[in-house]
């Protein structure tokens, strides 16, 4: 009697062995990525890209996971859990921030929406209905993109805004900012890389306290001179700050950076901003096509210390890269 199972039994045994050598490699390409590249985006631009991807990391790791575990492949699927706790450690503040001002101190509310409208945005008409539509609620508006084919929509909001400037550019760095809100002064500075920066010196409605808006767009870091260029920006719109004799200090715009980058975080220590996104989960801001939580955060707004967060919240691309961001600040008086 023979047995002709033999050869099946080999066929079926290599290529178990070669599935887990596969899913080796692409652990080990995994774990590389997440804990190697993305710990050294101050030195190296492409580890800096890589740095950004916190949330999708999470993701990843996660499903990988679980699919070893499954598997029998307990050293690979604990090495990948564990980078995957990592992640979570970095996206706990998200959700469990209390950025919020304490409820028997003193505020006034001020209401910042920041828009990466998009110069080669074909719904302009759309775009601009929904922004008319948020004005009635909004104090400031910041928008980036703003090329001179913008300037026939927004005149429907200098009705509304009594306090605007608009500065139309051909290039990527156009700025339009709306106030309701008295300023007593109203600055353009060009950063080294040509980025323009919009500082509005403004003071609240009721109270009359002041505080500077700092609108800023930055080089997408998509080569290494464009990176140099985002960096030195900050770095520019950091010294800026801390010249500013103003207790507070809102800085927002599209800044083409997430919170898991270095220069982020140095932003952040060097101006003593503190990121409103702290609290309210994961909020994606582009690409906008894809889902939120594919997307990464990179439009910000970021207060002093003393300033609070009433609310946060996104809205629609209406045919920008970029979502919308609408944040609630509260100032105290």
């Amino acid at each position: 009697m023979h047995n002709y199972s033999t050869g099946g039994g080999r066929r079926r045994k290599h290529r178990s062995t070669f599935d887990k050598i596969l899913i080796g490699i692409a652990t080990v390409i995994v774990i590389s990525v997440v804990l190697g590249l993305s710990n050294f985006g101050k030195y190296f631009w492409m580890a800096d890209l890589f740095s950004n991807f916190t949330v999708q990391y999470f993701i990843l790791t996660a499903i990988l996971s679980v699919l070893l575990l499954g598997r029998g492949q307990r050293t690979a699927g604990v090495v990948t859990l564990f980078v995957c706790i990592l992640q979570i450690s970095k996206l706990v503040p998200m959700w469990f921030e209390d950025n919020s001002i304490n409820e028997q101190q003193k505020y006034e509310e001020v209401s910042i929406m920041q828009y990466n409208v998009f110069k080669f945005n074909w719904f302009k008409e759309d775009a601009m209905d929904w922004i008319v539509e948020e004005s009635e609620n909004a104090d400031i508006i910041v928008l980036h993109e703003v090329t001179f084919d913008w300037l026939p929509v927004l005149e429907a909001l200098k009705e509304k805004f009594k306090y605007h400037k608009i500065e139309p550019r051909t290039d990527s760095w156009g700025v339009a900012v709306f106030s309701k809100l008295p300023y007593s002064k109203f600055e353009m500075k060009e950063t080294k890389s040509g980025a323009p920066v919009a500082i509005v010196y403004a003071n609240t409605k009721n109270n009359h306290k002041p505080f500077s808006v700092y609108a800023v767009h930055t080089d997408p870091p998509i080569l290494p001179k464009y990176w140099k260029n985002r960096n030195e920006t900050l770095s520019q719109v950091t010294e800026l700050i801390r010249e500013d004799p103003s207790p507070r200090i809102v800085l927002t715009g599209d800044l083409n950076v997430t919170r898991y980058s270095y220069y982020f975080e140095k932003l952040m220590t060097d101006s003593g901003l503190k990121d409103s996104y702290e609290g309210w989960g994961i909020m994606g801001t582009w690409p906008s096509i894809l889902p939120n939580f594919l997307r990464i955060a990179i439009d910000h707004t970021l207060v002093s210390p003393e300033i609070g967060i009433a609310d946060k919240r996104l809205g629609k691309s209406h045919g920008s890269d970029h979502i919308p961001v609408i944040t609630i600040i509260q100032i105290p008086v």
